[in-house]
């Protein structure tokens, strides 16, 4: 009996780019713990987890390739979302408070190039409609996460939300047909 091997192979190219890959996760293995050391040795700030964030934040902007959706939008979004969650985690461990203006800016302005990205070449990038309706909710749940006063109501915030809700308005009414057929192809069951 032959067995016939009907895989193809993988090419030279991506085999090197694998084994990058895993170099580099050993580096940041070995840099975190090292870090981590040195930072309970010394004291101080727990800056350790500023270099574990900005290791991550390279990971996700130029290392990883996602099997699914890997494209322009979906990326821009994930680098943006993951800039944000770095700015967070300096904020929280410097304590200076400038997150609260910073993050929603840095949303809208990604929501804005989204949706100029979305609406003008709508035929080619309906399905790139994850990531824009992902800001979109994240700017819904700001908003009335600010109404009922549980962060801060500030001027980013409301633009934030108003952008997301009139992108969501325009989103419906022009395009509701097309992006219901994507919605459920996205999330079909059967």
């Amino acid at each position: 009996m032959e067995i016939d091997i009907t895989y193809p192979k993988i090419p030279h190219r991506r085999l090197v780019y694998l084994m990058l890959r895993k170099i580099i996760l050993a580096c940041y293995a070995v840099a975190f713990v090292a870090c981590g050391i040195v930072n309970l040795c010394v004291g101080g700030y727990p800056w350790s987890l500023i270099v574990f964030a900005g290791q991550w934040l390279f990971w996700i902007s130029v290392i990883e390739r996602p099997l699914v959706e890997f494209t322009f939008m979906s990326k821009f979004s994930a680098i943006l979302i993951n800039v944000c969650i770095f700015l967070v985690i300096i904020d929280l461990i410097f304590g200076k408070g400038f997150t609260r203006v910073v993050v929603p800016i840095i949303c809208f302005s990604m929501l804005i190039v989204q949706s100029l990205v979305f609406f003008i070449g709508f035929k080619r990038q309906k399905g790139n409609i994850m990531p824009l309706f992902l800001v979109i909710t994240i700017g819904l749940i700001a908003l009335a996460l600010a109404l009922i006063g549980i962060i801060e109501m500030n001027w980013p915030t409301i633009v934030f939300g108003a952008i997301a809700f009139v992108v969501l308005i325009t989103c419906l009414s022009l395009f509701f047909k097309p992006l219901r057929r994507e919605l459920a192809k996205k999330f079909h069951v059967n």
